[in-house]
């Protein structure tokens, strides 16, 4: 799971315009996003905060903890290495910035025509039993391995 969770946080900056060459040296980081934890998942956010400042786009570190639910700040000494993460961020020339900006809210205009894309893409690739397939009954809760191999073959 680790492997797809990188594979989709590297794709996410490409996407948001980083730069392939400041997303490989974010390797390590981007493989240690989560952290498991006597069988709890949770955010590591020193990790996120890493992968947050080679998004040309200022600091989004705040929106980020809102969005994924943080409900303490950090103390004094995590907050100093949160200071240190922010200054070793790449400068990007103005021309990057300008470029990764222009680029985030032509996709945001584009919105509709890129899920209809990816729809049609998945629809046309992903075989007609997974996708007559309720969602419910996707559920993993639900779900034991002979109920698995039944809906899937």
């Amino acid at each position: 799971m680790v492997s797809v969770l990188s594979q989709v946080y590297t794709l996410t900056l490409l996407a948001a315009g980083v730069p392939a060459s400041v997303v490989k040296g974010y390797k390590l980081h981007l493989q240690n996003m989560l952290g498991l934890v006597r069988g709890n998942v949770y955010y590591n956010l020193m990790n996120w905060y890493h992968c947050l400042t080679c998004i040309p786009v200022g600091d989004t570190s705040k929106f980020m903890e809102t969005m994924m639910g943080v409900k303490q700040g950090l103390d004094p000494e995590l907050e100093a290495q949160l200071g240190r993460i922010r200054d070793s961020a790449p400068k990007y020339s103005l021309w990057t910035k300008v470029a990764v900006v222009a680029g985030m809210i032509h996709k945001i205009y584009r919105i509709d025509s890129l899920v209809d894309g990816f729809f049609q893409n998945f629809n046309s690739t992903t075989p007609v039993h997974l996708t007559q397939t309720s969602i419910p009954c996707l559920s993993l809760s639900k779900w034991t391995m002979s109920d698995t191999c039944t809906r899937m073959f």
